[in-house]
């Protein structure tokens, strides 16, 4: 570990690692080619708003929310647009306000879940609606499921990463700093599409190396 290592996306055993974690959690073939290591979940949710984002262009995202996604979606030059959980109704989704807040600049949907600082947590009806209109539209989603193991109801908590195929528009960002309580040691990750790992593997290089 003390030379450059060969694929700029992480270290083969720990990809290797992730790639058995995840199929394992949920229940679906995540093959290594999907997952890029990065320092920290911030460095994830940084890559995939580069991958997707340029001036001029929104990025929808539930709030109430960590602050600092907001302010990275404008850091890259996108328009952050925040859609309200109803909390009159314990902190419900309105899917179709959601969906209507959408339009043609708009890159992706942004969501945590389970949510900080809320606690609100999408049903596997609600994500499976989100990869309906991801599919119809062109639209991206990006889940932060940083939080999913610290589920009540479940091992895990309902992702996108359980219903979604190798080719749908869905990007994941994770951590180990909130289920491991490894928060000093920087680790992250970003599961994708195969397709995109090599446009990853270019970022990452300009970013880490």
């Amino acid at each position: 570990l003390t030379f450059y290592v060969p694929n700029m996306r992480g270290h083969g055993p720990l990809n290797e690692a992730l790639s058995e974690y995840q199929t394992r959690i949920h229940g679906r073939s995540i093959p290594i080619a999907r997952t890029t290591v990065t320092p920290g979940g911030m460095q994830a949710l940084y890559l995939a708003l580069e991958l997707l984002v340029d001036t001029g262009t929104n990025v929808v995202y539930v709030a109430p929310q960590w602050p600092n996604i907001h302010n990275a979606i404008h850091l890259i030059g996108g328009e952050p647009r925040p859609f309200p959980l109803d909390f009159k109704d314990d902190w419900r989704l309105d899917l179709d306000r959601l969906f209507a807040a959408c339009d043609a600049r708009t890159r992706a949907i942004f969501l945590s879940t389970p949510s900080n600082p809320t606690g609100w947590t999408a049903s596997r009806e609600e994500m499976q609606a989100l990869l309906d209109f991801s599919r119809r539209t062109g639209i991206w989603i990006i889940s932060d499921e940083v939080y999913g193991r610290l589920y009540f109801d479940g091992d895990v908590a309902p992702s996108i990463l359980q219903i979604a195929q190798d080719g749908d528009r869905v990007l994941s960002v994770n951590s180990f700093s909130k289920a491991w309580a490894m928060t000093g040691w920087r680790i992250g990750w970003l599961t994708h599409p195969s397709g995109v790992a090599d446009q990853l593997g270019a970022m990452t290089q300009y970013i880490n190396s």
